[in-house]
């Protein structure tokens, strides 16, 4: 299911919100855009490429000290009356113009790969699990179209499409876990331990999840979730299922963070 633990500044009062599980059709929450699971890492667009490149190539010293060479050249020049410069200002402005081109078109040919990647990412193809009159349904989409609140079936070394919160694994029987690797998050490359909520084999619900049989009742219910934040240690949310007496503590164990 997916949940809200992705990234902004932590703050010192916890925000939450509710997010309604969708097992019979379109989440119930829908997001701001269709897209709302889609992600961006791009820096410009075909439009302000170039006058947004040159003006952050700005920011750096030498290329700040050259244009306020040049400028006082070309007064020097053109402005006798103030000073005279007895160099071309041409040849130093004709220089730097060379060394901004150069650099904004090697900027723009990475920020074309980054949209490649993006445009890559945003359309893997993703399995999601909905329950039309108790029987499971299985479909496919793309992973920009994921909603809060939908199920997610992850199959192999699938990458988490995004933040999500763990439910059934294929190890119901042995502590309801898996293993995820981490690396483009952390920079880990060892497998980490992420399990289920606890509560889930000690409850009404045990039973079922101990058989591995993924059945409305396992997901019928909202999650309260924590406003994304900056910290990927840490999680606070409950799970509260209409088949469950209480609520469900959820914790960073029990989340697959997108990577």
């Amino acid at each position: 299911m997916t949940s809200a633990a992705a990234a902004t500044a932590p703050s010192q009062q916890l925000l939450f919100r509710d997010i309604a599980i969708a097992i019979e059709g379109l989440s119930q929450s829908p997001p701001p855009t269709e897209t709302a699971n889609a992600i961006r890492t791009t820096k410009f667009t075909w439009y302000n490429w170039l006058p947004k490149s040159i003006f952050q190539q700005f920011r750096r010293v030498a290329n700040a000290y050259f244009l306020g060479i040049s400028i006082l050249m070309i007064l020097g020049s053109y402005a006798t009356y103030l000073f005279q410069s007895p160099l071309d200002p041409y040849s130093t402005i004709l220089t730097l113009m060379v060394i901004l081109l150069i650099t904004s078109c090697k900027e723009g040919y990475e920020d074309l790969q980054r949209r490649k990647s993006d445009q890559f990412e945003n359309n893997r193809e993703v399995t999601v699990v909905l329950f039309e009159a108790g029987t499971l349904k299985e479909t496919k989409t793309r992973s920009k179209y994921l909603r809060p609140g939908d199920i997610v079936k992850l199959e192999g070394t699938m990458p988490a499409p995004a933040d999500l919160l763990l439910v059934l694994t294929s190890m119901h029987s042995d502590g309801n876990k898996c293993y995820v690797e981490t690396a483009n998050i952390d920079g880990e490359t060892n497998l980490k331990l992420r399990e289920a909520p606890s509560l889930l084999l000690s409850n009404e619900l045990g039973h079922v999840v101990t058989a591995g049989r993924p059945v409305p009742e396992l997901f019928r219910g909202t999650i309260q979730a924590e406003e994304p934040n900056a910290n990927i240690h840490k999680f606070v949310g409950t799970l509260q299922l209409e088949s469950c007496q209480h609520a469900i503590p959820i914790d960073s164990q029990n989340i697959l963070l997108r990577r």
